[in-house]
């Protein structure tokens, strides 16, 4: 009878272990709660940058907002009407800091806002988490669907998915507009397109994916085709915001040369020929992690040209050489974490204990970046 039971009891667990909401909940509170203990931990007993500030005096909040957090935060309280020092606000898209606003009851300081910040940052990287182990179900096994999962949340620099920045909401957007564009819903996956281009720059190059998935897909008309152009109006909404408000529609890109981002053929040359006549290798040594990433999503894309579909590998395009193309490599860390075809790459390329290998290293380099977030040095 006991040995029943206990039978029973097993298979309880196992079932509840692989249960698909078990899937996703599982590795995203685990890392979160690794990283917070981190993250304390490290403010507790490290040496803390003296140029940080802090957006609220509650520690557990205070981990999670930190450099360009303070841009949304101040967006949020007051609009695109000031400046951070000498720095513009306008690269900084509006949709995030927009929710954080309406999203915000009574008194907006910086940490209620923040408040709402982490959470609409946690739960859109939940819902994202929940729709990539679905949308690697369609193509893939079950074990590589949770597989995918785990990798999302474990990726080195996935910890920007639950700051204060819109990575989190961003990736949520994108993985379900290529949810619905899988199940043929092409008004949702247009819309959600806007969303996500009044989000980041990004967004806007999604039209090219989810075209690729409405060719791919049998029996699509050039009608349903036409939701599509959609995507661009989150971008386009800005920069009628940016004309009227500004004089300038385009000032999200000439405010990018704030943060030494070429914006311009005439920038490109001159950084290019700075690069030539400069020690190379001493350049190339001072990002050396984000060019060992660039280098990783680059071998990664050329699995998913023979492994995964085709909108996967021009997603996965478009999101490399977006920030490549500004020759600044400095973010790429965390610019490269929302192409959410690498986990799924990652999951279904590598044997089963080689992957688990892999995460466990990833999580050891998010713990170790984390803590020095957290005591304000530079990550991405």
């Amino acid at each position: 009878m006991s040995k029943a039971l206990c039978g029973r009891i097993l298979d309880m667990c196992h079932s509840t272990i692989h249960h698909p909401a078990c899937s996703v909940l599982l590795p995203f509170l685990l890392s979160r709660l690794g990283l917070a203990l981190a993250g304390v931990l490290a403010i507790t007993y490290g040496r803390m940058q003296p140029e940080g500030w802090h957006a609220s005096s509650n520690v557990w909040l205070d981990i999670w907002a930190r450099w360009d957090s303070s841009f949304y935060l101040e967006i949020a309280r007051h609009g695109y009407t000031q400046k951070m020092g000498s720095l513009p606000y306008t690269p900084f898209f509006p949709l995030y800091p927009m929710l954080m606003h309406l999203f915000t009851p009574g008194n907006q300081c910086w940490h209620t806002l923040a408040v709402t910040g982490v959470v609409l940052s946690n739960t859109s990287t939940t819902l994202a988490l929940w729709l990539i182990y679905q949308l690697t179900a369609l193509d893939h096994t079950e074990p590589v669907a949770r597989r995918a999962a785990w990798a999302a949340a474990l990726f080195p620099t996935s910890f920007f998915f639950s700051a204060v920045y819109t990575e989190g909401l961003f990736l949520l957007l994108t993985v379900a507009a290529f949810w619905c564009a899988r199940r043929g819903q092409w008004w949702a996956a247009g819309f959600l397109g806007a969303l996500a281009s009044a989000t980041r720059s990004l967004g806007v190059l999604l039209i090219i994916p989810l075209f690729l998935e409405w060719q791919a897909r049998p029996g699509s008309s050039w009608r349903q085709a036409l939701w599509l152009l959609l995507v661009p109006a989150g971008l386009l909404a800005y920069m009628v915001y940016l004309q009227a408000q500004f004089g300038d529609a385009l000032l999200f890109i000439r405010a990018q040369s704030a943060w030494g981002r070429v914006t311009t053929p005439a920038a490109a040359l001159e950084r290019l020929a700075t690069l030539a006549n400069g020690d190379v290798l001493a350049r190339l040594r001072s990002v050396a992690p984000e060019v060992a990433f660039t280098l990783l999503v680059i071998g990664l894309g050329l699995v998913m040209l023979r492994r995964q579909r085709a909108s996967y590998a021009a997603y996965t395009g478009c999101a490399l050489a977006l920030p490549l193309g500004t020759l600044q490599l400095l973010a790429m860390l965390r610019l490269i974490i929302v192409a959410f075809p690498l986990y799924i790459a990652l999951a279904d390329w590598l044997s089963r204990r080689l992957y688990w290998l892999a995460m466990a290293l990833f999580y050891g380099l998010q713990i170790f970046f984390f803590c020095r977030w957290a005591l304000w040095y530079w990550i991405a």
